[in-house]
């Protein structure tokens, strides 16, 4: 007799199992569309340049001497690959 009683819930549970699996399932969403093209602010006028091909300043003769032992004690310092004195040289 408990055959039956098991019986009868198996049936219930295949009869539910196959109402919940009934209909038809979505397919694939092909209306999609591509948005818009990214529309952002309009770039920001610039003055023109003034400064003219070759019009950098050249350094004067004091300048130059004065610098001439800051770089020479930089690129000895970058040949034996000493980063902290290459930085420091000055």
């Amino acid at each position: 007799m408990a055959a039956r009683p098991r019986c009868f819930w198996l049936v219930v549970i295949a009869g539910a199992a196959v109402l919940a699996g009934c209909g038809e399932a979505p397919g694939p969403d092909y209306s999609l569309k591509t948005p818009p093209p990214k529309v952002g602010a309009q770039p920001v006028e610039t003055p023109a340049s003034e400064r003219r091909r070759g019009s950098e300043p050249w350094p004067t003769q004091r300048q130059a001497e004065r610098l001439r032992s800051v770089l020479a004690g930089w690129a000895a310092a970058v040949r034996r690959s000493d980063p902290t004195s290459s930085a420091r040289s000055g």
